[in-house]
């Protein structure tokens, strides 16, 4: 961690996260899954008084804290301005950059729907208005997955993010927080005004954006690496990882619980990044997941809920269901992708013609 979070260590992040999210989704909740099955851990660890298969389920909910923290982070590295460029000058480059990670995730999100859409009109005769469809597009509604709230969340900090950072290049480190902080608790308000009660839930991974942002900015994993040994790194690492572990499994007493993620993602990620980015062979394998990450969160709930859910649980065995969710969702994000691949060679195809330059002849 003496370099802070590089890109390999964001892949692999966001892979733990995605694996994270298939898990929680299948288990957090036993009563979404149609059929019943049987819990390998819950019979491993019988002597229990709490189920241990829900505990590591509810757990995994600290994924979207996972997502919003890199967020952030990746942002303070990836889109920066000169102190010294004008005001509107520096929106205008900022948020040109983040409206094209926006139009990246949207239309990620559209071929989604256009694949998944029609599926559920045919195999569970779902009825969908266009309406309907936009708002599933734009995350304001998620009635086509539940999954599609963070859509929402994840446009509204990429909107903030030019404020956050502009206040931070002009202005000094003090007075940089005091204003951050009062524009955070203005936007959420202002967002409850506009969406009601919809937004107020997504507050503590408002605060988790702005955590990544500040860590980033102000180089803290650096700062805490460079004086501890490799030994002493892995040591306070693995202490971290427990207690953040522990902290939440006694604090979360439902499903959605993420309220302590606030207080435990930063030590989280650290603690991750230095083990996981010591095992090489591992972070590799997390990091195909998480190339795939974006296409597994946007689609992988349509095959446990509504499309697939009697093939998955068919085997009646918990640790099966799982791999068989994780398989075939990553089968699904290689296709969308090679789908996207298609049709981004498509369109400049087609830009190309329309746009290229007519030669006169003499």
């Amino acid at each position: 961690m003496k370099n802070g979070i590089t890109k390999q260590h964001s892949a692999f992040l966001y892979g733990i996260a995605i694996i994270f999210m298939i898990y929680h989704h299948l288990f957090c909740i036993p009563s979404r899954i149609q059929f019943g099955y049987f819990s390998v851990l819950d019979n491993v660890f019988a002597f229990s008084p709490v189920s241990v298969e829900r505990t590591l389920a509810w757990f995994c909910k600290i994924c979207v804290a996972i997502y919003a923290f890199i967020s952030g982070y990746g942002l303070c590295r990836s889109l920066k301005v000169d102190p010294e460029q004008g005001v509107f000058k520096s929106l205008g480059y900022l948020y040109l950059g983040v409206l094209k990670k926006i139009g990246k995730v949207l239309f990620k999100l559209l071929i989604v729907l256009a694949i998944f859409i029609p599926l559920l009109i045919l195999v569970n005769n779902r009825q969908v208005s266009f309406l309907e469809f936009l708002f599933n597009l734009i995350g304001y509604q998620s009635s086509l997955s539940g999954v599609y709230w963070y859509v929402n969340f994840y446009i509204s900090t990429m909107l903030l993010y030019p404020l956050v950072c502009l206040v931070f290049t002009r202005t000094s480190k003090k007075k940089a927080i005091q204003i951050i902080v009062s524009l955070t608790c203005l936007s959420l308000i202002v967002l409850w005004m506009i969406f009601g009660r919809y937004y107020v839930p997504d507050r503590e991974y408002f605060i988790i954006f702005i955590e990544g942002y500040l860590v980033s900015r102000f180089m803290i994993f650096e700062k805490i690496s460079k004086p501890l040994s490799s030994n002493d790194e892995v040591a306070i690492s693995i202490i971290l990882l427990v207690s953040c572990f522990a902290i939440r499994v006694m604090c979360a007493d439902e499903a959605a619980y993420h309220f302590i993620d606030m207080f435990i993602i930063i030590p989280f990620i650290y603690s991750v990044c230095s083990l996981v980015g010591r095992l090489p062979k591992l972070a590799k394998g997390l990091t195909f997941f998480g190339k795939y990450s974006t296409f597994i969160w946007l689609s992988h709930t349509f095959f446990m809920y509504d499309l697939m859910p009697r093939i998955i649980t068919i085997s009646g065995n918990s640790t099966v269901i799982f791999i068989e969710s994780i398989v075939i969702s990553l089968v699904a994000a290689i296709l969308l992708s090679l789908l996207e691949k298609y049709l981004l060679k498509l369109f400049e195809l087609i830009r190309e013609a329309i746009f290229r330059p007519k030669h006169k002849t003499v």
